[in-house]
């Protein structure tokens, strides 16, 4: 699988037709696995503070959010 070629296969032009952003799953790949824990935690807590800031200006939760801790 070559995501920086010019010539994109069959399953690469599959994938983006389906929405996948093959440049960030590639940078993501890049990434050591520990680096990638490193980074959805951030997310993680980021996702966390947003929630009790909009708790916090009475922002009622719409969704569910299926990773809490």
């Amino acid at each position: 699988m070559s995501f920086s070629s010019n010539e994109k296969t069959e399953a690469e032009k599959a994938a983006e037709a389906w929405g996948i952003d093959l440049k960030l799953l590639e940078a993501q790949l890049e990434l050591s696995p520990q680096e990638r824990i490193e980074s959805h935690q951030r997310a993680l807590e980021l996702i966390h503070q947003l929630q009790e800031a909009g708790q916090r200006a009475g922002y009622r939760q719409t969704t569910s959010v299926a990773f809490e801790e």
